[in-house]
């Protein structure tokens, strides 16, 4: 859906990965754009955070299903500030149906025939306080509005009925090497060849994913321009003396 919605023009993931499989050759060939048309795809810090945000929702059984269907109340800690809007791209895009009419709380209207109400506060805000939105949760609430509150610590940044209410309180995950492994498909088109190191993994990011994956580079390029970027991530690291 994000692929969709960022114009890309690359090749559909999830398939049976043979590239020898005569219907996997067939896909390429239709989904090939000319030589002339530059590649699009989805950024890659989106993509991480597509991953991230899905497989949280997919650790409570039926979620998927209630977000579209029913009216659960559910909060979301990404535990970075820069990640809240992200997130909140993703839940747009993807978790509510195509039929959802997401809102927030300035604009929450329980007239829409499918209403969804949508906190994402990264914490910089005078309004991302717990007092903040109570009523507007109330609402949504009356309205049997699927909620959903997204900021890096909820206790301190969502609404207090929001987290009063919730059914789900979940949390992303850190990033692992199937992750990025993902993340550069969805950029690049293919998987890389090479193994994600594991040190690697630990010392990745969302934003060094933004910085080194690019859908101009093969997957493989892609590792090895991100092992640079986070060997020298230290160096630009204005915290310490």
């Amino acid at each position: 859906m994000l692929a969709t919605e960022a114009g890309t023009n690359s090749s559909p993931l999830l398939r049976s990965g043979n590239p020898d499989d005569p219907i996997e050759r067939l896909i390429d060939d239709l989904s090939r754009p000319p030589e002339s048309a530059g590649r699009t795809s989805i950024r890659a810090d989106l993509a991480a955070a597509a991953v991230l945000v899905a497989r949280a929702i997919e650790s409570v059984n039926g979620l998927t299903r209630d977000l579209r269907r029913g009216c659960p109340v559910v909060s979301l800690a990404t535990h970075r500030a820069e990640v809240v809007s992200l997130a909140k791209q993703v839940l747009e895009a993807c978790a509510f149906g195509s039929e959802a009419k997401v809102l927030d709380e300035r604009t929450f209207d329980r007239g829409y025939t499918h209403p969804v109400l949508l906190l994402a506060r990264d914490g910089a805000s005078k309004d991302a306080k717990a007092e903040r939105g109570n009523d507007t949760v109330a609402s949504a609430l009356h309205a049997r509005a699927p909620i959903f509150g997204v900021a890096p610590d909820p206790r301190r940044h969502l609404a207090r009925d929001l987290l009063r209410a919730a059914e789900h309180h979940l949390s992303l995950s850190q990033l692992d090497a199937s992750a990025i492994a993902l993340v550069i498909e969805a950029v690049t088109g293919r998987p890389p060849s090479v193994t994600v190191d594991e040190q690697l993994v630990r010392a990745v990011d969302i934003s060094d994913l933004a910085l080194s994956v690019r859908s101009d580079r093969t997957a493989d390029d892609c590792i090895k321009r991100l092992e640079r970027i986070v060997s020298t991530k230290s160096f630009f690291d204005h915290r310490c003396p």
